[in-house]
């Protein structure tokens, strides 16, 4: 990202791919993003409007199915791989594809649902 210092803009042209991707792909909200970034919301909202960028209704995903904002489910997924809590624990880009998101989507809701992480050599700890 680089500030455009004849027009004061933090964003510019080639960052408008990174904010459509992290914003619909990743399921970021203009808060995530304005952190993600070191600005504000209202700069993530002028950029997203500057470059055409559509938004998601207020407080939603516009419809779209977000399983891993439910902590519940998103536990029992990448704990014992169903929501009934019978099967096999699964790793994060398991619950990422089942769930529709990439793995960094589930890493963070992990962390905010203050869900404890494997160590990354799980399978073969056991």
């Amino acid at each position: 990202m680089a500030t455009n210092t004849e027009s004061g803009d933090v964003f510019t042209e080639e960052d408008a791919g990174d904010l459509e991707l992290f914003y619909w792909d990743v399921g970021m909200s203009t808060r995530e993003l304005a952190e993600e970034f070191g600005t504000t919301q209202t700069t993530v909202i002028k950029a997203m409007e500057r470059f055409g960028i559509e938004r998601r209704e207020a407080g939603g995903a516009d419809g779209r199915d977000t399983p891993w904002r439910d902590g519940g489910a998103l536990e029992n997924a990448y704990l014992s791989g169903d929501e009934g809590g019978k099967g096999e624990p699964m790793s994060q880009s398991a619950v990422a594809e089942k769930m529709g998101c990439s793995s960094a989507t589930v890493r963070r809701w992990l962390e905010r649902h203050g869900i404890e992480r494997r160590s990354p050599d799980w399978r073969t700890s056991e």
